[in-house]
């Protein structure tokens, strides 16, 4: 649970497999500290710790409360997370495009229209 958030939040800043795995267990845990977290960890330079945060943010959105039941200040960090996750559906790493993607899609329970095709050259 969230005791474990503190813990988690340290072995996320690991590059390797270890914080992709803190970031998905964040989103399990769920709460604002942890969307926090995952919000910072959504604008790494790391590709896969971009895709790791979107898949723990699609985790977290799934299971979070609507806006009209959760904490004032916990709707205001899923917000947050919500907006960050926008802007990395279109990220040049399609791995992490494709994650927050997908985490927008469980939050709206239906997947979302698809993108325009990219001109390729």
């Amino acid at each position: 649970g969230e005791p474990a958030v503190p813990g988690l939040e340290k072995e996320s800043r690991d590059r390797g497999e270890a914080g992709q795995e803190a970031l998905r267990a964040l989103g399990s845990i769920g709460g604002a500290q942890a969307a926090q977290i995952l919000t910072e960890r959504l604008s790494d330079s790391k590709c896969r710790i971009r895709a790791a945060a979107a898949g723990g943010a699609g985790l977290l959105l799934a299971a979070a409360p609507s806006p009209e039941l959760a904490q004032p200040e916990e709707s205001q960090v899923i917000s947050s997370l919500r907006k960050a996750l926008r802007a990395r559906v279109d990220d040049h790493c399609k791995e992490a495009a494709r994650a927050a993607e997908a985490a927008l899609d469980k939050l709206s329970g239906a997947p979302s229209s698809p993108p325009a095709p990219k001109p390729s050259g």
